[in-house]
């Protein structure tokens, strides 16, 4: 027998006569027996300490209950193990295993018995017991499980196993009368399962279940305090009602509940959507109070009563839908906007990060004397240096830029509209700004202000709003550029007096050891010199220029420069700027273009068609007529030199209702040449 194991047992690539059923050689019987107990015991011990445990069994009165069910349990895992082998099955009928688990089950011994084997002798034969594995299998052969658990303490539960026992009999005692009048299915929550992902074969759950694994899959999703706690003590309304749903009436699955309770906690945190809410509560509950002080002005208004929770929550419901969240939202997307930090929640859902540029790039104010002491101190020059992390503070913070972001990608995809939205709103004044800084220089240096617009980047816009003067309304940008023009050959007098001075004093130092060479004259050089740049006369220069004049309305030039709120600091490069916060940066640069196009554009064409309401519109907008300039505004023109002595007027044609009003309509095609030469 030993060598037919020796020679279909290899292990590792040995023959060897051992396997599991073998063990060591040198070991006894009794000590091969006592070897697989203490084996099996440790596995006992394993079982016993890792495997699942309810809440519910954890009361008192139900140890008796839960320790029945423990060990039919580990009954079940250690049956297991003894299939391993045929010799450790045996080694194992007899381990005190099994004795503790019949005296938990039957601690009456009702089923037991002794039998006597069959046999021809007349002469008596004591009986023979059975060991405890054997008896354990006839007791659960013809018992209930259930019943087991629920009464371990009845002899009732024995002998009823795949047997139905009818009776219209049950007596009971007059407390337990009134307690048949409720159903008891209420008592302990038990409600059909609709989360069968993570209770598949499970029909029905209870309530302490429910409240069970909730706080297991918060904690394993480490978002206790999102659920508030293993009480469930939740502020938000909506995360309340939707777990208080799951655990009272078995609402959805725990997943979403999970994914509702996380999107709330994240608003409820990193948002103001809290003090919004109270401020409309308080405020609708002072509008109550009020109107019953009106109706009623010798009633006393008791303060104290504290308003229905059931009402609170309708109210915030109401309060909620009616576009407060979307305040709330636009809020936070404003705050990363102003405080420099660019970069869209998508792209940071996504991951749209580069190696070499990350996220925290320095941003800068525009105007720093709007700031006070603390804020300028954080606007020294610092940054990513040598491939190193910022910690210093700065803009943006350090809380911004390593905030966390929306959990859901339902709640990440509000958050990217939202700093869409308000990527427009904090950056269209300067846009403004931009575009009569372009129109204004244009007009004096006869450019075409749209091909000049279209020919910026993203780098040269960034760069003009990080110029404090484009956050400032009303200034005199050709001021600006002849004193800038003024300031230019001053600095270049003064670099050039300082290399004067540093080369003279190397000289006069060097004189001892330096050997003149020739004078490199024009005659030397054998070369004649260069004629002297001709000067174009006003004459030329105005021949050169000529242009169609372009009147367009700005805004007029202040005494004192209006400054627009709020300024948001600037990066100092867009280079950094995933896709995603790339085109919000250029969905609000489109301003541009479209200023161009009403105010440039359009007093160009030579026939324009201009409804009533259209230039009541207009004119409300800021976007004024040529006809109807106001004094105050601030009119750029060019005069050109003309051929003839005919002056191009715009025609202005205004649209009337006709007879036919409905029909087919065939429209005329014509240029804007045709009309000016009808005029000659």
């Amino acid at each position: 027998m030993s060598s037919t194991i020796a020679e279909v047992s290899v292990y590792k690539g040995k023959l060897t006569s051992r396997n599991w059923a073998w063990l060591p050689d040198e070991l006894d019987p009794d000590t091969t027996l006592l070897l697989l107990r203490t084996i099996a015991t440790c596995f006992i011990w394993n079982l016993s300490t890792t495997n699942y445990c309810p809440d519910q069994w954890q009361a008192q009165h139900f140890w008796h209950n839960w320790m029945v069910g423990k060990a039919l349990r580990d009954a079940q895992e250690v049956e297991r193990f003894m299939q391993i082998c045929p010799q450790w099955g045996a080694a194992m009928e007899t381990h005190m295993f099994w004795k503790v688990v019949i005296a938990l089950i039957d601690p009456h011994e009702t089923l037991y018995s002794a039998h006597s084997p069959v046999c021809n002798d007349s002469a008596s034969i004591s009986p023979i017991k059975s060991n405890p594995y054997h008896h354990y299998r006839n007791i659960t052969r013809y018992s209930c499980f259930v019943c087991q658990i629920n009464t371990p303490n009845t002899i009732q539960v024995f002998r009823t196993g795949k047997r139905i026992i009818t009776t219209p009999w049950l007596n009971y005692c007059t407390s337990y009368e009134v307690e048949l009048q409720i159903n008891p299915a209420y008592h302990v929550g038990c409600i059909k399962n609709e989360d069968h992902e993570l209770w598949p074969n499970v029909q029905a759950t209870c309530r302490s279940c429910r409240a069970e694994w909730l706080w297991r899959k918060a904690c394993v999703a480490n978002i206790r305090d999102a659920v508030g706690g293993q009480q469930f003590q939740v502020d938000d309304w909506k995360a309340k009602s939707i777990i208080d749903g799951f655990v009272n009436l078995s609402e959805g699955k725990i997943s979403d509940v999970l994914l509702v309770a996380r999107d709330r906690y994240w608003i409820r945190t990193h948002t103001k959507l809290g003090d919004m809410l109270s401020q409309a509560l308080a405020a609708n509950r002072y509008e109550g109070l009020a109107a019953t002080a009106a109706a009623d002005p010798d009633a006393e208004i008791d303060l104290s009563i504290e308003e229905d929770e059931e009402d609170d929550l309708e109210l915030a419901q109401l309060i909620e839908d009616g576009g407060i969240r979307e305040l709330a939202l636009d809020d936070w997307a404003r705050n990363r906007i102003l405080d420099g930090f660019w970069i869209s929640p998508a792209d940071q859902w996504y991951g749209h990060v580069q190696s070499d540029l990350p996220w925290d790039v320095r941003a800068i104010h525009p105007c720093l004397w709007t700031l006070d002491g603390n804020a300028m101190a954080e606007q020294e020059p610092e940054g990513i240096e040598d491939g190193k992390q910022r910690t210093e503070p700065g803009h943006p913070s350090l809380s911004t830029v390593r905030g966390p972001i929306p959990p859901s990608q339902p709640l990440c995809e509000q958050t990217f509209d939202a700093h869409q939205k308000q990527m427009r709103i904090v950056l269209r004044p300067a846009m403004k700004n931009i575009v009569r800084r372009i129109v204004i220089e244009s007009n004096v240096d006869a450019a075409d202000p749209a091909i000049r617009a279209s020919r910026m980047t993203m780098d040269d816009v960034m760069k003009e709003l990080q110029e404090e003067g484009t956050w400032l309304n009303g200034v005199d940008w050709l001021e600006r550029r002849r004193n800038a023009r003024h300031d230019v050959p001053a600095r270049e007098e003064a670099t050039n007096d300082n290399h004067s001075t540093s080369s003279g004093s190397s000289k006069s130092s060097d004189e001892s050891s330096t050997v003149t060479g020739p004078v490199l004259s024009t005659s030397t050089l054998q070369i004649t010199s260069s004629p002297p740049p001709m000067e174009e006369t006003p004459a030329e220069t105005e021949t050169k220029n000529v242009h169609r004049a372009v009147d367009i309305a700005v805004m007029p030039v202040f005494n004192s420069p209006r400054l627009i709120h709020p300024i948001p600091h600037v990066p100092v490069m867009a280079a950094h700027l995933p896709y995603f916060s790339l085109e919000a940066f250029r969905m609000a640069s489109i301003i541009l273009s479209e200023e161009l196009c009403n105010n440039i554009v359009h007093h160009r064409c030579g026939v324009r068609l201009v409804p009533p309401s259209a230039a009541v519109a207009a004119v409300a907008a800021g976007v004024l007529h040529r006809t109807q300039v106001p004094d105050d505004a601030d009119v750029h023109r060019v005069d050109p030199v003309r051929e003839d002595d005919n002056n191009d007027e715009v025609v202005e044609i205004e649209l009337e209702d006709v007879e036919g009003a409905g029909e087919e309509i065939d429209y005329l095609e014509y240029d804007d040449d045709d009309v000016f030469d009808s005029e000659e």
